[in-house]
């Protein structure tokens, strides 16, 4: 049961300034979405994660991480996102990032709570239902801080993998205010447990795949970002450089324009 807040954490990381990522005049900003599958990728999620529950809210014990990657049992069972502003290898900057736990050994934080309605993921007659938990979601340093774009593209990138992955529900441990939210965009979250106290008070939702993705095209749709269906919401990202580690340096010429000197005159000792 991890908080769910989407958090704004600016200036963690260092790079151009958030005004110049969206220039005056620009209609929106441009993210992408990426799943980390390289252990270099996981570490900037876990480092984001380090900075905002350990450094900024203080939800985890910052002596815990002395490494400052804040991770912890259920990441072993876990797909982990990130949000890319600008460009991947230069110019850009982190602004977002998610995990969405899978229930491959273990159960899933929320469902381990107890909190859940009886029937809940009940079907009569049928197979119990796949269900996949959003957890670590935050946001931080966008230039359209309130906007629900970064958000939209979290929501994407998650049916997106439910639906890929064969998952019938996605499962959200989160704030009222969060809630709220997601229905004002018309996701269809429905209440399914009793409300607990971590950290504040949190409330168990799901939220169909399919139905899901119905809303988000339509999400989509009123921001103006075309047809979801000819764009991919997520790209994979192992982290690694652009370049060969291993290449070998290549070293160009320096040409300096020195100033012409016209040769001296030699000297010839004279014969006596």
């Amino acid at each position: 049961m991890e908080d769910e807040r989407l958090y704004t954490h600016a200036g963690v990381e260092t790079g151009c300034p958030t005004s110049e990522l969206c220039p005056s005049g620009e209609a929106s900003p441009s993210y992408q979405v990426y799943l980390a599958t390289g252990a270099r990728a996981r570490h900037i999620h876990y480092r984001m994660r380090y900075a905002v529950y350990c450094l900024e809210t203080g939800f985890e014990a910052a002596e815990q991480y002395p490494g400052g990657f804040e991770r912890d049992i259920y990441d072993e069972h876990a797909a982990h996102f990130l949000v890319r502003l600008g460009g991947l290898y230069a110019g850009g900057r982190w602004v977002g990032a998610m995990r969405l736990i899978r229930p491959d050994t273990m159960p899933l934080p929320t469902i381990a709570t107890g909190h859940l309605f009886p029937d809940a993921f009940a079907r009569p007659q049928a197979e119990s239902p796949r269900v996949l938990e959003v957890s670590r979601l935050i946001a931080r340093g966008a230039p359209d801080r309130g906007s629900p774009l970064l958000l939209y593209h979290l929501c994407q990138a998650a049916q997106s993998y439910a639906r890929n992955h064969g998952y019938d529900f996605l499962l959200f441990m989160i704030r009222p205010a969060l809630a709220r939210l997601l229905q004002r965009h018309h996701i269809p979250i429905e209440l399914c447990g009793e409300k607990c106290d971590h950290r504040g008070v949190r409330l168990p939702f799901r939220a169909p795949t399919d139905e899901s993705g119905v809303a988000l095209s339509a999400w989509r749709r009123r921001l103006g970002l075309g047809d979801a269906s000819e764009h991919s919401h997520y790209a994979e990202f192992a982290g690694n450089p652009p370049f060969s580690s291993r290449a070998k340096p290549v070293y160009k010429r320096c040409w300096r324009r020195r100033p012409y000197r016209a040769p001296g005159a030699m000297e010839v000792p004279c014969a006596g």
